[in-house]
């Protein structure tokens, strides 16, 4: 990831204004000049790429739920079949699971959002990549039988798009849900 440090001065009227910036030989700046519509003020922009130094400074300390899947082991996690998944919804069970991908998230804690009757109830006990990358809560029967039975979180008819919008919503669930297991088919657990 690559940050930048951005300097900005207004430009007012006809007045002259300057901006001195100490920056390194050789290194790739933008400067981007944005004035309104009555030409009265100027912002002017400049993006200068930051040291490995700042940027390593800059990284954002991990999170609890992060460093906790960071250092999960997936192969030692319990496997869930789609109906034993199914009964994760805080009815059957109290805990609640939402799965992306075959990974399974707690959001028990989340029950105001996942919880029964809550908005985001639907994504709860099953595997939600496909509902999640074509952004449907609620999935039509068509769309339901795309779920290969070879693969619960089968994908590969969404588009390159749709796609990373399920990377999208993995990435978001592993900031703020443990991961607790992993979905597979009930004849691969025999």
């Amino acid at each position: 990831m690559k940050y930048f440090r951005y300097y900005e001065s207004t430009v007012v009227g006809s007045s002259r204004s300057h901006i001195t910036l100490n920056i390194a030989q050789k290194t790739k700046c933008s400067l981007h000049v944005y004035q309104d519509s009555n030409c009265t003020h100027n912002l002017i922009q400049v993006q200068v790429p930051m040291s490995e130094e700042q940027q390593q400074q800059k990284e954002p300390e991990l999170n609890e739920f992060q460093k906790y899947n960071n250092a999960v082991d997936q192969t030692k996690l319990p496997l869930f079949s789609r109906a034993q998944l199914q009964r994760y919804n805080g009815v059957d069970r109290p805990e609640i699971y939402v799965a992306i991908r075959g990974i399974i998230y707690d959001v028990t804690h989340n029950s105001k959002s996942y919880g029964p009757g809550k908005a985001y109830n639907r994504l709860v006990g099953k595997d939600a990549s496909r509902q999640l990358g074509t952004n449907k809560l609620q999935l039509g029967p068509n769309e339901q039988l795309a779920d290969d039975p070879e693969n619960t979180w089968y994908t590969g008819d969404l588009t390159e798009k749709q796609n990373q919008t399920v990377d999208k919503w993995g990435e978001f669930f592993r900031k703020r849900y443990k991961i607790v297991g992993l979905v597979v088919d009930q004849h691969d657990r025999d």
